[in-house]
């Protein structure tokens, strides 16, 4: 434990205080993200030890302190468990269009993952953009629908819901030509600073510490 960043340690105090239960289905068994939910030890092997997806939102969470989380896109409900275990005293709505969810022959609920673990989240049902919540949001997730029309959409619906004290937009695959139009052109109007964060594009109240660990050259 002395070698682990702090990072580390705050993911760890985290996962110690949620619980854990094994996947319990025959789906999409060869998918690392998925295996990380067999045993806390994979999920920390996974997230904590060998994962930067894990380093992102652990640092986004201990420094940002989130108290209300818009997650726009909950699908299997993998980081919609990851962002509900890092923020637990966080209000975490997750929202998506489909529900449930087809896999193979069976449909469970969209959220399955965080529903598995209790992990605390309200679900909404409906179009990204058109959700109503009553509260300011701190931190808005936006992963759902990737066509450019609806991450524009959903960029402008995180601006207009955003607590004007604290708040960030993260958004996922901007590599996707269709989703780097949409923030391009969302950040070019609101004349926002575009900034990265591992593989997430975002933008903020403030920046957010975070540095890439550099690569052994052999």
């Amino acid at each position: 434990m002395d070698n682990l960043e702090e990072w580390q340690l705050y993911f760890i105090e985290m996962m110690e205080k949620a619980p854990f239960e094994k996947y319990d289905l025959n789906f999409d068994l060869d998918n690392p993200a998925i295996k990380a939910h067999f045993t806390i030890e994979q999920y920390l092997d996974y997230f904590c030890y060998n994962g930067k997806v894990g380093k992102i939102w652990a640092i986004i969470s201990m420094l940002c302190k989130p108290k209300v989380i818009v997650e726009l896109g909950t699908a299997f409900g993998n980081r919609t468990d990851l962002i509900g275990r890092l923020n637990p005293n966080a209000k975490l709505y997750s929202v998506d269009i489909v529900d449930p969810l087809p896999l193979n022959n069976i449909r469970v609920p969209t959220g399955y993952l965080a529903r598995l673990n209790k992990t605390p989240f309200t679900f909404i049902h409906g179009r990204s953009w058109e959700t109503q919540i009553d509260e300011k949001v701190n931190l808005c997730y936006v992963d759902a629908d990737h066509r450019e029309d609806s991450v524009y959409k959903d960029s402008i619906w995180a601006w207009e819901v955003k607590d004007e004290n604290d708040w960030y937009i993260i958004w996922d695959d901007y590599p996707l030509p269709s989703v780097e139009k949409a923030v391009n052109r969302f950040c070019k109007e609101k004349e926002l600073t575009l900034r990265s964060i591992g593989g997430y594009k975002y933008v903020g109240s403030k920046t957010i510490p975070y540095k890439e660990k550099k690569k052994c050259q052999i």
